[in-house]
């Protein structure tokens, strides 16, 4: 069993494809999730709460189902913190935000330290907010001071789409996890 959050690179790592590969040919189910809307993340945290046997405020749930964005490892981590200490689970909220988004800096530390140049920093800063493909090259050469090859862009963009850091939202683009945004935007 393998799992991780950047499904792309995990498939590309693995060469499914290639006959080369050990586990080419091998039977593969892939189980995938996605983030939640806050209705089932609220739903999720009750049913999980219900479910060890403790009462937790509504109020708390969905302020807990707000910050974390539907993310289901936030919220998890959050309700298991709740578990542990049912009496604090108001504080655990910040508890956990500071938690993650100390996770969520490191991990993007991580993958600028293997990049030459200051450019995904100055994207992914670009991508706090949602923005289109055409207003993303504008920022980048505006800050830049130099055009930007349409081409440059899009390997740029599918890199981080790759390690589900940025995701497609119709026409426009944004960092996908609200926690790795409040990251990137404390970088």
């Amino acid at each position: 069993m393998l799992t991780g959050s950047e499904v792309s690179l995990l498939y590309k790592f693995l060469r499914l494809d290639s006959t080369d590969s050990p586990l080419h040919g091998r039977y593969i189910h892939t189980v995938s999730t996605r983030r939640l809307i806050l209705e089932e993340s609220i739903d999720f945290l009750e049913k999980g709460f219900k479910e060890v046997g403790i009462y937790i405020n509504k109020q708390i749930i969905e302020e807990a189902a707000k910050t974390f964005g539907g993310i289901i490892g936030w919220l998890t981590l959050f309700g298991c913190n709740c578990y542990t200490n049912p009496n604090l689970c108001l504080q655990q909220i910040d508890k956990v935000l500071k938690t993650a988004i100390d996770i969520a800096k490191n991990k993007v530390e991580d993958f600028l330290r293997g990049r030459r140049s200051e450019r995904h920093k100055i994207l992914l800063k670009i991508l706090t907010i949602e923005r289109s493909w055409s207003e993303i090259k504008r920022k980048l050469e505006d800050i830049e001071g130099r055009t930007i090859n349409d081409k440059t862009l899009n390997e740029l963009l599918n890199t981080l789409i790759d390690l589900s850091i940025v995701e497609k939202r119709g026409n426009k683009y944004v960092i996908a996890d609200p926690i790795t945004r409040k990251a990137i935007e404390e970088l």
